[in-house]
């Protein structure tokens, strides 16, 4: 049973995001993952009720984010727009975390589990933010899109949530795309195209 949860969990990247490795000039400056049953839940705080929102999110997560940062990363907890968040976890058992917030916030707010209806693909590697250049007007400089950065763009015309988890100067960036689940399949053609120029990997579905 896990493993078939997990199968339709992965949505319509089963199949097509399959472990490839693409060089240019024997070189792969991109890697490309897509995690295998995330749990994925959108929380909207209810009308007043924000204050007391992040007052909850704060007591049980040390902080509540700034506008357009997460803390986390276990889960991460995206402050997605005013008085909503995103929040995201890995390896954790169906619908547990959406039941988590729903205890914790209570009449302040409406947690909603989109795990369903949304695909989490990893992108990563010395030539993520060229790649992603090519698609959204988000300023990715490291100074303008830290560690701990998130924010709703487009990305080849399709609606996603960036985020960034991490940085390093000698394997690059890695950064997190939530798309939902019917666009998935397009954006990922989109990567792929784009990854080309560069070289790429595609490594095993995470989870």
């Amino acid at each position: 049973m896990p493993e078939v949860r997990a199968a339709r969990r992965l949505g319509s990247l089963a199949g097509i995001a399959l472990p490839t490795r693409v060089e240019v000039e024997g070189e792969v400056e991109v890697t490309l993952a897509v995690s295998l049953a995330p749990s994925i839940v959108t929380v909207e705080a209810r009308p007043g009720a924000g204050a007391e929102m992040a007052r909850r999110i704060a007591e049980r997560f040390g902080s509540m984010p700034e506008p357009a940062r997460w803390i986390g990363p276990a889960p991460l907890v995206l402050h997605s727009a005013p008085d909503s968040l995103l929040v995201l976890a890995e390896h954790r058992p169906e619908g547990e975390l959406a039941d988590e917030l729903r205890a914790l916030l209570g009449e302040t707010a409406s947690p909603v589990d989109n795990s369903h209806g949304r695909a989490l693909i990893r992108l990563a590697g010395l030539k993520a933010r060229d790649l992603l250049a090519f698609g959204t007007a988000l300023d990715l400089a490291p100074e303008r899109f830290p560690v701990g950065a998130g924010a709703a763009t487009l990305l080849g015309h399709i609606a996603v949530t960036l985020l960034l988890r991490d940085d390093a100067p000698e394997t690059g960036p890695v950064f997190e795309i939530v798309v939902a689940r019917g666009f998935a399949e397009s954006l990922w053609e989109w990567l792929i195209g784009r990854a080309g120029r560069f070289g790429y990997e595609v490594t095993a579905p995470d989870g």
